[in-house]
């Protein structure tokens, strides 16, 4: 697997389509009276190369808000180092002063596709786990 790093006009094709990406993500809302999550775009060079990109996002049944300071988490496809796994939704309180790097991919030019996972960041712009979802998502998430 490799990891980030090349140069050139390449690069500023994928910034083009990552911002794009990224941007599009920001417009999602999840509906009247949510909280809604920071997000900010992931570093351009934390992207590893996988062999295909993953698959069609399941559909989710969003469970009713639990609680009033809840943001909702979309679903997401994680790589699990030979195969995409997704990972559902849900209901999570964000952690003070922290954001959120949707996953996102896109192409090189050589055909080869670019995963950058979706991470946690903390109120001092480190990395951070997750918080933990308080009401899921239902629904079917197996790949087809």
């Amino acid at each position: 697997m490799e990891r980030g790093g090349d140069g050139g006009s390449a690069r500023s094709a994928h910034l083009a389509a990552f911002r794009l990406g990224w941007l599009f993500s920001l417009s999602i809302a999840c509906g009247p009276g949510s909280v809604q999550l920071r997000q900010r775009p992931p570093k351009l060079l934390d992207f590893i190369v996988v062999p295909t990109p993953p698959p069609v996002v399941p559909v989710e049944i969003v469970p009713p808000q639990p609680r009033k300071d809840a943001a909702w988490l979309d679903g997401q496809w994680a790589w699990g180092g030979d195969r995409w796994q997704w990972e559902r939704g849900g209901w999570v309180i964000p952690p003070e002063g922290s954001s959120l790097s949707v996953w996102v991919y896109s192409y090189q030019t050589d055909g080869r596709v670019r995963f950058w996972p979706a991470t946690w960041i903390n109120a001092e712009g480190q990395p951070m786990e997750a918080p933990p979802i308080l009401a899921g998502a239902q629904g079917r998430f197996e790949p087809r």
